[in-house]
């Protein structure tokens, strides 16, 4: 059984340090590759056993049409990958060999979807040809022969020892003057792109491909390396909770996204906050992941210290964009008002004395570290990937049903630890205070946990659900992030792709919704928006569909092209956000990502579910009370400013 195996890609990647490669089969970094996968359909001569691996290079195919199997669609160029191979050579960088449960190659059963293989030297590189195409081709051998792979059958008749046979035959090319190794039984040839005589045999033949078979001089000679220890162990070492104070860099950082288990071997990704289970079925391990708690004065940026003064404001906006300032409740409150958007967009700035209040945003961050927060990674839409997938955060639901990327199981409020339950009630008060007192309450409460930047979710999205309110509101704590909206790319552009049966997707003029202020090329799509509605009205479809298809390239607008954040806002420590209005999320975006340094953030979102939307099946089979409404943040007290 190999010493370390995954179920899938992702297991793999989120594990094991020397491959983190979800796509390509080389993993790569700083011009080196620490591994190779081998897995899926190989060139035709590929060559693996237990001591020797001879393969092409990724890159340069497509699918054949006819036969369904990847085939050279053009030349190989030398790519990052090549160069990085090329420095395995030159300077004895050993790498990792991974074999899937898919590769044909391999000369014994494949006992999992992935399995690592001893280290092995990169020892040769060179060109080859493909039919008309030049490939290139690399050889690498087990670098500790000594150590038995479990690759090698049992009982499997003698194999020669690298070395045994003999050196493999040299000779020097009457081209390019360069001296190469025999590869090949069939006889010599120049493996040299660049010669003139390239992939030619000694008496001016080219070889037939199906015939080659490899010269066992070249196949099992033995490279001369002054190591035979990889600079790693292939099972990682075991975690623990380091001694000394490093911040952020616990248990908790160290397994932020896979564990090989010490028993087994098998990789698994960390899909529970705090514990692991081996995803071996006949092991079972389970790890509890105990974390050093981070103080809220941890976490504080040093040069922006906060004070019980208004905090400073660190955001910045389009200059079409009506933004108001003003100072109550110990918050600085920036609005944002986006011309033809009804609706807001307000950021609520914390002072030293909302942060360190009692049961405020400093005992909160505390308390989701400490208490039972059922916080998970769920599972997603995976693609292509094998084996499960799931989002990079943590997150769980409380109150009503909300589907979030990846859906949350959802749990009354009664079993949320004190944070979420405190962060409700804080944020139905600025609501009331913000909208009204007969403003939907909010009966939902999302928690995301972020560890670092790239935990976060980056990409664009809206909360633009029907089945959502009209007011939304998120509460920071720990690190900070930054928080942009920018217009939907459809609204921004003005294009929608229609594809017709048995015709190419062409461009049309988007009109299902009226262009607005800030779009692309605004006051000429209006124009054209008003014609093609009274088009429409005077029920001349032709004519209307036909202008449709002409717009795009009179108006000069395409499918590319996004415009750039009109709202750019700097979430710290206590901060809330809150959106009000439909019409925010049906034209603008969000993305929030939290600062390069960042190692801890915790966000709490709360929404108005609405009941009729959701089906009977989804209802929780617990009732939702009221949030009690505790919390005034006028009880605090003004700043000496005010």
């Amino acid at each position: 059984m190999p010493p370390v195996a995954a179920m899938g890609r992702r297991d793999l990647c989120e594990t094991l340090p020397y491959y983190r490669s979800y796509q390509s089969a080389a993993s790569t970094s700083n011009g080196i590759v620490t591994a190779f996968m081998f897995d899926g359909q190989g060139h035709c001569r590929d060559y693996m056993d237990s001591t020797v691996i001879i393969a092409r290079t990724g890159g340069g195919l497509e699918k054949d049409v006819k036969s369904g199997e990847m085939k050279t669609k053009g030349d190989q160029s030398e790519n990052a990958l090549i160069k990085c191979i090329q420095n395995g050579v030159k300077y004895c960088n050993p790498v990792v060999v991974i074999v899937g449960e898919g590769n044909k190659t391999a000369h014994c059963k494949i006992p999992y979807a992935y399995n690592v293989v001893p280290w092995y030297k990169s020892t040769d590189l060179w060109s080859e040809r493909d039919g008309a195409h030049r490939i290139f081709k690399f050889r690498l051998e087990i670098l500790n022969e000594g150590e038995p792979s479990w690759m090698r059958p049992v009982g499997a008749a003698y194999q020669f020892k690298l070395g045994e046979i003999g050196e493999p035959y040299v000779e020097e090319c009457p081209g390019c003057n360069e001296s190469s190794p025999q590869m090949y039984l069939n006889g010599w040839m120049c493996l040299r792109f660049e010669c003139k005589l390239f992939w030619r045999f000694t008496d001016g033949s080219t070889p037939v491909a199906n015939d080659l078979k490899y010269d066992p001089r070249f196949l099992k000679k033995k490279t001369s390396w002054k190591i035979s220890k990889g600079p790693w162990p292939l099972k990682p070492k075991s975690w623990a909770l380091l001694e000394q104070d490093h911040l952020g860099k616990d248990v908790s950082w160290e397994a932020a996204r896979g564990i090989c288990c010490k028993d087994c071997g098998m990789c698994g990704s960390r899909v529970h906050w705090d514990f692991w289970v081996c995803p071996n079925t006949k092991c079972n391990l389970k790890l509890s992941l105990p974390h050093k708690v981070i103080q809220p004065h941890q976490i504080r940026d040093w040069l922006r210290p906060l004070s019980s003064a208004y905090m400073l404001s660190e955001d910045y906006c389009h200059e079409a964009v009506d933004c108001t300032v003003d100072f109550a409740y110990n918050y600085r409150r920036v609005k944002f008002e986006i011309p033809g958007v009804e609706g807001w967009i307000k950021h609520w700035v914390a002072n030293e004395t909302v942060v360190k209040e009692p049961g405020g945003p400093g005992d909160m961050f505390v308390s989701m570290q400490e208490e039972n927060c059922y916080l998970k990674r769920h599972s997603m839409p995976h693609g292509m990937l094998k084996g499960e997938s799931s989002c990079n955060h943590f997150t769980a639901n409380f109150g009503m049903p909300y589907k979030f990327i990846a859906s949350a199981a959802t749990r009354s409020f009664e079993d949320a630890p004190t944070a979420v339950r405190s962060a409700r009630s804080r944020m139905n008060w600025a609501r009331r205070v913000s909208v009204g007192e007969e403003s939907e309450e909010f009966n939902e409460v999302l928690a995301l946990v972020i560890f670092s930047p790239t935990d976060t979710i980056p990409q664009y999205h809206d909360d633009g659900e029907s089945s959502l309110g009209r007011t939304i509101a998120t509460l920071s704590l720990g690190a900070p992030a930054e928080m942009t909206l920018r217009m939907k790319p459809g609204h921004f552009r003005g294009t929608n792709t229609r594809t017709t049966s048995g015709q190419s997707a062409n461009l049309v003029f988007n009109d299902k919704e009226p262009p607005i202020p800030l779009c692309h090329n605004y006051e000429a799509r209006k124009t054209a928006y008003d014609q093609l509605q009274a088009l429409k009205l005077a029920g001349d479809l032709v004519g209307y569909e036909k202008r449709k298809r002409e717009l795009p390239n009179e108006l000069g607008i395409s499918n590319k092209g996004n415009q750039k954040p009109v709202i750019t806002m700097r979430l710290k420590y206590g901060d809330m956000v809150s959106m009000h209005g439909a019409k925010i999320q049906t034209y603008y975006e969000h993305a929030v990502t939290p600062e390069k340094e960042s190692f801890l953030r915790f966000a709490l979102t709360c929404r108005q579910i609405l009941s009729g939307h959701l089906p009977q099946s989804e209802m929780p089979g617990y009732e939702i009370g009221r949030d009690p409404g505790w919390y005034d943040g006028g009880l605090l007290g003004v700043p000496e400013e005010g």
